[in-house]
């Protein structure tokens, strides 16, 4: 009995050490291969940000020569050379952090195309104080070939460690294949089995653990690449939108039609800025990074210029006389009423109207739209970010985050937001504390028109 008793021990303690053996080689292999991806993560957002940059310098130092030799303003010139210059310094901070983590080979690439084409950007700029039209030329030209030279080089990088990843995920994949294989054949059936269960559903757990890590590392560096982009976008907007703006406002030069199509331009301009806006507030938002400046702001004014946009594009807002003050966060008040004001005149009625009255310590501000509102299956839900009702956005032409962005600014600044259903009228109600006493006087007002519907 007692040579069957050593065998079962024998095989018991031989299992054992191979198991942790396999377990310890699955251990390591996924650590190196998490910490290879998480580098060539880095590399590659780093890559990115810095051809956002790339792109924002040539931006705005097209700007200036547009400015300069259409006769503009010198002010005008100045603040885009400046835009320009601060472009490069940041895209020369940007490049020096990515060019730490490359390989020499490519650091000598990059840092040589930057080279080129910060020289070319400083004689487009120089260009300008002499007025010389060919020399401007020249400068532009020059400075193209560089920007081509160096996005080049950028997007190589970029490529080049994005297949790493691609590479590194397929060797952890083949790893695991590998430790399967072994633990099937090479560990003894029978005496073994309930402890090779026991070890696989550990390890099954550690791997999921590891790549639950894995994600939030992905996610986080998926946001910080969207903050990154949202905010390169508001340079080439801003040159987009003060053209158009521009065109817009020359009566001479542009035909009926032309104008019409410039305001469409000037349209898609500001819409697009909305939604990058709040893209970066929803960035903002999920860092802890909001802060509220509350302080005693006078509705009508604030609403008047939220409005202003809408009515040039030949949207009916109606709004009377507000003489009410509330305690808020002015730029954040701002993005919330355009917010809600801009879904109304997506995806509400004809009518418009903007209301606001006293109720005890606070005030209600009413944005109200003859539309159909929308389905009770998803009024539960409709604040929430990037909501679908089947397979379809619920609101089609926007990412998603305008309502939910609006709800958060709200109760940021100690106050709500709600949906109703009113007698046909679809009302999005904010509610704001008013001011302590002494701070501000303000008389209530009544609106007309479609506002007087919901009372």
């Amino acid at each position: 009995m007692r040579k069957p008793n050593s065998d079962y021990v024998q095989i018991l303690v031989v299992g054992a050490m191979l198991t942790a053996l396999l377990v310890l080689a699955v251990f390591l292999v996924n650590r190196e291969n998490s910490g290879a991806v998480a580098s060539d993560a880095q590399t590659a957002i780093l890559s990115e940000s810095a051809l956002s940059a790339a792109a924002g310098v040539r931006n705005t130092s097209n700007f200036a020569v547009v400015l300069a030799t259409s006769n503009s303003a010198d002010s005008l010139v100045d603040d885009a050379r400046h835009g320009a210059q601060t472009g490069a310094a940041e895209l020369r901070t940007r490049l020096e952090r990515l060019v730490d983590e490359l390989p020499p080979e490519q650091q000598s690439m990059v840092s040589e195309a930057h080279a080129l084409f910060e020289a070319a950007t400083e004689s487009v700029l120089g260009a300008l104080d002499t007025g010389d039209e060919t020399a401007i030329s020249e400068a532009l030209t020059n400075q193209g070939v560089a920007y081509d030279e160096l996005i080049a080089d950028l997007a190589d990088v970029r490529d080049a460690r994005t297949g790493e990843i691609l590479l590194a995920g397929e060797g952890v994949g083949r790893a695991a294949d590998a430790v399967r294989f072994l633990v099937v054949f090479l560990i003894p059936l029978g005496i073994m089995i309930g402890v090779w269960r026991a070890l696989r559903r550990t390890s099954q757990r550690r791997i999921l653990t590891e790549e639950l890590r894995h994600e939030r590392q992905v996610s986080q560096s998926k946001d910080s690449f969207i903050a990154d982009v949202s905010h390169e976008l508001r340079t080439p907007l801003t040159g987009i939108y003060g053209f158009a703006s521009a065109l817009e406002d020359d009566d001479e030069t542009l035909s009926p039609s032309s104008r019409e199509l410039v305001g469409l331009i000037v349209t898609e301009a500001a819409e697009l800025a909305r939604m990058v806006d709040d893209l970066v507030a929803a960035g903002r938002i999920d860092a802890g990074a909001i802060s509220y400046n509350l302080e005693t702001v006078k509705l009508e004014p604030e609403i008047q210029e939220v409005i202003r946009p809408f009515k040039r594009r030949g949207v009916s807002v109606e709004v009377d006389k507000i003489g009410i003050s509330v305690r808020a966060d002015r730029l954040r008040l701002r993005q919330l009423l355009r917010n809600l004001v801009s879904n109304a005149a997506k995806y509400g009625g004809t009518e418009i109207a903007v209301t606001a009255y006293s109720q005890g310590d606070t005030v209600v501000i009413e944005i109200i739209d003859d539309g159909p509102g929308v389905s009770t299956d998803i009024e539960d839900r409709l604040f929430n970010r990037y909501v679908h009702e089947g397979g379809s956005a619920l609101l089609q032409g926007s990412v998603g985050l305008g309502l939910a962005i609006a709800r958060s600014f709200a109760e940021g600044m100690e106050g709500t937001l709600v949906y109703k259903r009113i007698e046909d009228l679809t009302i999005f109600e904010v509610t704001l504390p008013r001011p302590e006493p002494g701070e501000s006087k303000g008389a209530d007002a009544v609106l007309s028109g479609v506002g007087t519907k919901a009372s």
